[in-house]
């Protein structure tokens, strides 16, 4: 037995050393106040399958593909901050995926995009989610002449950066 809370939903623990079984059929039946029950709901029970989270690789503004990995087979699913999908795309062989962003839609800095991975049967994981970049790019030093016995290699870069 179990009580339903004010926003509606109720857990009911089962019976210590009772295991549920692949297959059983379960019944609820609700109770009001003064005695009275409802018709008895019915649930079969089944195994859970478990679906592990894809991955997703730092996606930065701009980007036309998302990428990340998964299992073999199943299939990626992306969506937007708005939670629509964006893109969705089969996890290769060697467990990565290059999905399309959709023509039209450009993510941006800032944005929290979404992954889930579904596999064959419909059953999806959780979502995955990583926030998009602005993609810092560092342009590259120059190198003067060096020479045959030289101790030192010099160029120009900019100011504070290492190279």
């Amino acid at each position: 037995r179990g009580e339903v809370g004010s926003d509606g939903n109720y857990t009911v623990d089962i019976e210590k050393g009772y295991v549920l079984y692949e297959g059983e059929e379960i019944t609820a039946v609700q109770q009001d106040k003064d005695g009275k029950t409802s018709e008895g709901a019915t649930a079969t029970v089944k195994i859970k399958v478990v679906v592990a989270k894809p991955t997703i690789d730092q996606p930065y503004d701009g980007d036309k593909k998302i990428t990340g990995t998964g299992e073999a087979g199943n299939t990626v699913i992306i969506y937007n901050d708005k939670g629509d999908e964006i893109g969705r795309g089969e996890v290769g062989s060697d467990g990565t995926y290059t999905i399309d962003i959709e023509k039209g839609y450009s993510i941006y800095d800032g944005e929290e995009i979404t992954a889930i991975q579904q596999d064959a049967e419909g059953h999806t994981s959780d979502a995955a989610t990583a926030t998009v970049k602005v993609k810092v790019v560092v342009d590259q030093p120059t190198i003067d002449q060096p020479y045959v016995d030289s101790q030192q290699i010099s160029g120009t870069g900019e100011a504070d950066n290492t190279v």
